[in-house]
């Protein structure tokens, strides 16, 4: 819990356009790799983030599998994480993945501050 007026370590992921298949490149690059590459990194510098947002083109394809590797992916950090699409994402399918949890709420407060989680995906 943060006391107010402290600052907060946020871990932003975005970007990962994460498919089902993950051996799959884009733009000559593999984008699970990259995606473990990056936590491998925030790990080996013990951040201890106090929460994570996970925005915009988190997948390529859509996939309910892509969804899945980002939350398997996550599950070990144990702080608040919030999801929000952009437009290679499919909407349904995130929710199907995350369910009812609070990874989908438009609004996180940490101590002294809030924040507001704006969905940019435009069908």
């Amino acid at each position: 819990m943060q006391e107010k007026g402290s600052a907060v370590k946020v871990l932003h992921i975005t970007d990962c356009h994460l498919n089902e298949d993950r051996s799959k490149d884009l733009l000559g690059m593999n984008t699970y790799e990259s995606l473990i590459a990056v936590l491998n990194e925030v790990k080996a510098e013990g951040i201890a983030p106090d929460c994570i947002l996970v925005t915009g083109d988190i997948s390529q394809d859509g996939s309910i599998a892509a969804y899945q590797t980002m939350k398997d992916e996550l599950a070990e950090f144990e702080c608040p994480i919030r999801w929000f699409p952009g437009n290679h994402d499919h909407r349904q399918n995130m929710s199907q993945v995350i369910g009812e949890s609070a990874e989908l709420d438009k609004v996180l407060k940490l101590g002294a501050w809030q924040l507001v989680l704006l969905d940019s995906l435009s069908p």
